[in-house]
């Protein structure tokens, strides 16, 4: 049973091909990279409403490749030079990475790391509407209750540098988080109105599963762009400042005033200069400042992860995770999205292939009528019908379109208990493609990627709140 076993771990490791683009809106990539003692390097910080963010990329990951080049193995300047070059030539970039706890785990046991096992997740060509309009300067204050029916707040929190301070790795979809102004990167100033900015990261995570046993929490948070410039001018941050709390329900941000007003005035044209020098931003400077923050998986360990999965069963539930390949550029996928605005949800309709023979998407195991719930490893039920297109034509032959789908009787019954469908419950059906592919060795071409289910998230090493 040692095969199966490890072919479980592949899929809880969460190998991620990251295929990131630069935005006219934003400088840069939004990442920073950091040497590690050995091979291979780091993801230190991702920013906030970065390409690298909407790209997939996550804080302590490690890279793999870059470009299809295998650099588990190289230097640090050759990692940091591969991207810069890529970038600078306006290319695509191409990472292969996978979180460190799961690298070192995988590497112990022998286990390959191939471009088959990674799921693709790619920056979309424009940058999202939220994105744009996130407010600028403004910290937000946060206040999430568990209902009668969750399981958890909905998010996951990363350790700072040197084990001070905490992150948002990751906001859940349909949570009591998503419900709020917390974001993904969002560094944590205050909980409960104490501040804990400087506090040990494993005393924060601690107060968190308290405040979820007590089934209420109130954060004070900021992007990363925020907390660099208030690291940069030394400006008071408190909640205090702030006219109200945000409800839990609401979705708008009070904005907060600095005592230095010149640090909120973002329309004069002039930058700040990036508080980290060796964030992936104009030239690449060779240093790092103690404001960006680590992780260290001794203390991240010691948190039980919670999990969001529902408590609930719905007898003969069919989730599928199907992946679907086109023949060539010229080939459809065979599916027509539906976006049905009353409900706020899109379906899928099968169409003919080719001489009217059976389409990709229905060999791959769509069925008409299935609810969408992810591409390509990210949910998209908060996402809008143009935003769902662009993600779908991203997608180049011979990449695959990995999609998580439900019938209806199993959607609405997750709607109905206010629980979260995603690709790491243990009931999702992991769906042959449309095509047999040749198996891949980290050699291999990226063309030969195959989404997979993302890790299961009581055994993925940030804990989840």
């Amino acid at each position: 049973m040692a095969g199966s076993s490890d072919a479980e771990l592949v899929r809880n490791a969460n190998i991620r091909l990251c295929k990131l683009r630069v935005w006219r809106e934003f400088d840069g990539l939004g990442f920073n990279l950091e040497a590690a003692q050995r091979p291979p390097h780091l993801i230190r910080l991702v920013e906030s409403n970065s390409p690298a963010s909407a790209g997939g990329l996550k804080i302590l990951d490690v890279i793999l490749y870059v470009n299809q080049e295998d650099v588990s193995e190289a230097d640090f300047n050759t990692v940091r030079g591969a991207i810069k070059t890529a970038r600078d030539s306006n290319r695509s970039i191409e990472l292969l990475v996978v979180e460190q706890r799961f690298y070192q785990l995988l590497k112990k046991k022998n286990i390959p790391i191939t471009f088959q096992s990674a799921t693709i997740i790619q920056t979309p060509e424009f940058m999202p509407a939220d994105y744009i309009n996130f407010p600028k300067r403004t910290p937000r204050t946060c206040n999430l209750r568990l209902g009668k029916s969750d399981t958890s707040f909905g998010f996951e929190v990363i350790n700072g540098e040197n084990d001070i301070g905490a992150y948002i790795q990751e906001v859940f979809p349909n949570t009591p988080a998503s419900n709020t102004p917390l974001r993904k990167c969002d560094r944590i100033i205050e909980i409960d109105d104490k501040n804990v900015d400087k506090d040990v990261s494993k005393s924060i995570l601690e107060k968190l599963v308290n405040a979820q046993q007590k089934g209420a929490v109130k954060l004070f948070v900021v992007d990363t762009d925020t907390y660099k410039n208030v690291q940069l001018h030394k400006l008071p941050l408190t909640s205090k400042g702030q006219r109200k709390s945000q409800s839990e329900d609401g979705l708008s941000t009070n904005r907060y005033n600095f005592d230095d007003h010149s640090s909120v005035n973002t329309n004069d044209g002039n930058q700040l200069t990036p508080l980290n020098p060796s964030t992936m931003r104009g030239d690449m400077p060779k240093t790092r400042t103690p404001s960006v923050l680590d992780l260290t998986p001794s203390t991240r360990s010691q948190i039980p992860p919670l999990t969001i999965s529902p408590s609930v069963d719905l007898p003969n539930e069919d989730i599928r995770l199907c992946t679907i390949y086109r023949a060539d550029p010229s080939d459809t996928f065979g599916i027509e999205f539906n976006y049905h605005r009353q409900e706020q949800l899109h379906s899928l309709s099968i169409v003919s292939g080719r001489n009217n023979e059976r389409s990709n998407a229905e060999q791959a195991g769509i069925k008409t009528d299935d609810r969408l719930i992810e591409i390509n490893g990210q949910n998209i039920q908060n996402l809008s019908h143009d935003q769902i297109t662009q993600r779908v034509r991203a997608v180049k032959h011979p990449d695959p379109l990995v999609v998580l789908v439900s019938d209806v009787p199993t959607f609405e019954h997750y709607k109905q208990q206010q629980k979260l469908i995603h690709r790491s419950l243990p009931n999702v059906k992991i769906m042959p493609s449309n095509r047999r592919t040749p198996s891949a060795s980290p050699t291999s071409s990226l063309h030969h990627s195959l989404g997979t289910r993302t890790p299961s998230i009581a055994q993925r090493d940030p804990p989840n709140i």
